[in-house]
Formats: structure tokens, sequence, C-alpha cells
């Protein structure tokens, strides 16, 4: 399955290389994920808040009323999570918070389970 990507950093459409220079940058995601709509699904990474910047959440939420989203991007706790599933996203993606220390973050995700709809 491929799913294609809309990054957004400063409300708008970017590709990065190695997480820092942009390479693309687009002034609107709405115009962006209407060149997928032939894909059932998109994923949304809010890069902002993965960097611990304000969340972008009203683009989050135009993008998840219009096509069915994967959201990831600073979803470091139960209560980011959440916020994602009540803007519309369908599936939540987490990255470092899954882990710590020891290893998996078992609590964590378990808790996160309970938040996120199983599709």
């Amino acid at each position: 399955m491929i799913i294609p990507c809309i990054d957004l950093m400063g409300r708008k459409v970017v590709q990065l290389i190695q997480g820092k220079e942009k390479a693309l940058e687009l002034p609107d995601p709405l115009a962006v994920l209407a060149r997928f709509a032939s894909f059932p699904e998109i994923q949304v990474i809010d890069l902002d808040a993965a960097m611990g910047r304000e969340a972008q959440a009203d683009i989050v939420r135009d993008l998840c009323q219009r096509k069915a989203c994967r959201v990831g991007g600073g979803i470091r706790g139960i209560e980011r999570a959440s916020e994602a599933v009540n803007s519309g996203a369908q599936k939540v993606i987490v990255g470092s918070s899954a882990f710590h220390a020891a290893g998996i973050n078992l609590d964590f995700l378990r808790a996160l389970s309970l938040v996120v709809p199983r599709s």
C-alpha cells in the first residue's frame, strides 16, 4: 500500500533534507491534498509539533475532514493522541515515545490503545 505524506511546517507543506534544509515548500496544504485524490488515505506529519513548537491543529483537522488520515508529529502523550483522534485522525503515529531507556514503552502503548480506535 502506498500512503502519500503531507509534512507540515510553518503552515505550509514542506519536504526536508535530513530533517533540516527545505527541498520543497508549498503554500496550500489543501491543494496538495487534492493531488492525492486517488489514494484512499494519507499520512499527515505536523513537523512543528514534532519539534516542540505549537501544533497546527486547524490544518490537520481540515485535512482529516476531507480524507482518511494517519496523523503524527509530537504525539508524546495520551492527551495529544486524543486531540489527533478528535480532529478526525483514523490512526495515530508515534515515534520516540514508543520507547524508553529500558526498551519498548508498553505502558504508554497500552494506554494509547485505549484512546485510539482500532481500524
